[in-house]
């Protein structure tokens, strides 16, 4: 008797896709973390004193670097196989979506 296998091949590029978006949050939340331990980002927060005026710049680029990664990363993982162009735009969906993940963390510790 033979047994069909069911199981489908993973694609690499939707698991990394999904290891992005599982990711993407701890990552921010460790550089904001980081970011409200320092010394400068503390006195700002409390007294308003030395605050860095590129704060007002890079805050809306982690703000949106964050919403464009975790959109690029769904758009990766709902892609449909059956799609031929699939092939060729999952991974550059999945590195747009770890390029803008580190955006995030790179902006967010800039801001401090």
């Amino acid at each position: 008797m033979s047994t069909i296998s069911t199981r489908t091949r993973r694609d690499p590029w939707r698991v990394g896709a999904v290891v992005g978006l599982v990711t993407l949050l701890p990552v921010t939340v460790l550089a904001w973390i980081y970011v409200l331990s320092t010394e400068t980002f503390g006195r700002c927060l409390t007294y308003g004193e030395t605050c860095d005026p590129a704060a007002d710049t890079w805050l809306p680029v982690a703000w949106w670097a964050f919403w464009g990664s975790a959109a690029t990363g769904i758009v990766a993982v709902a892609l449909p196989r059956r799609v031929r162009a699939a092939a060729v735009m999952r991974p550059v969906l999945v590195t747009a979506q770890a390029t803008l993940q580190a955006m995030v963390f790179a902006s967010v510790v800039a801001s401090a």
